[in-house]
This record gives structure tokens, C-alpha cells and sequence, in this order.
């Protein structure tokens, strides 16, 4: 019986040692997929952004040539503002502020 105890615990021994390398090996393939993945979408939004730059450039451009100092007077209209014909100050009667 006690040569039976030494395989016995040497096989266990080399098939839990096999499953813990099948599992190390199952969780690297994971690890690189996920990895990969990562890479994949990280191309796809930095692409995006770049995409999203250039049209922000665009509408900025065309913002600026839109809006110059002759079309001030007709976006202020639009907004209804009006001219200022006169400009009266309020005068205090003394220079007190406050009176105690």
C-alpha cells in the first residue's frame, strides 16, 4: 500500500499541475484577445476624433467668415437691439451713499 501512495500523489500531482498550466494558457489567450480588441476600438476612436477635429475646423471657418463686422448691423436688428440716440447720466444729489 505504500507504494500505491507515492504514484497516486504524482499523478495528482502532474495533472493538477497541467490543469493549472491549461488554465494559465486559457487566460493568456483571453488576455491578448481582449488586448487586441482594445487596440482595435482605441484605432477607431482616435480616428473618430481626428474626424470630429477637422469638421470642428470646418464649422469654425465658416462661422468666421460668416459673421464679419458688416453683418453685425442686421444681427443686432435679428436680435432687436436698437441704436442709442442719446446717452443721460443719473446724477446723485450728494456724494453720501448712505445715510446713518
Amino acid at each position: 500500500m505504500s507504494s500505491v501512495l507515492p504514484i497516486f500523489t504524482t499523478k495528482a500531482l502532474w495533472i493538477g499541475a497541467l490543469l493549472f498550466l491549461g488554465i494559465l494558457a486559457a487566460l493568456y489567450v483571453f488576455q491578448m484577445s481582449m488586448l487586441t480588441q482594445m487596440a482595435y476600438m482605441i484605432a477607431r476612436h482616435e480616428t473618430a476624433i481626428a474626424q470630429l477635429q477637422d469638421t470642428t475646423k470646418r464649422l469654425e471657418g465658416i462661422i468666421a467668415s460668416s459673421i464679419t463686422f458688416q453683418n453685425y448691423d442686421t444681427i443686432a436688428r435679428d436680435l432687436g437691439f436698437e441704436k442709442v440716440r442719446s446717452i443721460s447720466y443719473v446724477e446723485l444729489a450728494s456724494q453720501q451713499v448712505a445715510r446713518q
